[in-house]
């Protein structure tokens, strides 16, 4: 199953989805896994540790689910908004 990235830029000319660790050299950029890719690795790490049973099984549920979340926490990137209020922060 192919996962549609989330392309584009953040409103502020920042792109939504970035390289997470590019690196330059002598004029070359080595682009390694983008900020989605990361955060998938994270999310999938926690979604592993609190498995309850053979997570062997389910590793293409676990793999969509990850991205899910990556793909959310992209999403909300992309939101301009204020955490100092009570009501935000009774979302948490």
């Amino acid at each position: 199953m192919k996962h549609k990235a989330i392309r584009g830029n953040r409103g502020n000319g920042k792109p939504a989805n970035p390289y997470a660790y590019p690196v330059s050299s002598n004029s070359t950029t080595y682009y390694g896994m983008t900020l989605r890719d990361h955060f998938a690795g994270i999310a999938m790490q926690g979604l592993i540790s609190n498995f309850k049973g053979d997570v062997s099984a389910n590793y293409e549920i676990v793999s969509i689910a990850s991205y899910k979340m990556a793909d959310a926490m992209l999403k909300e990137r992309c939101i301009e908004r204020s955490l100092d209020t009570d009501d935000d922060q009774s979302k948490f």
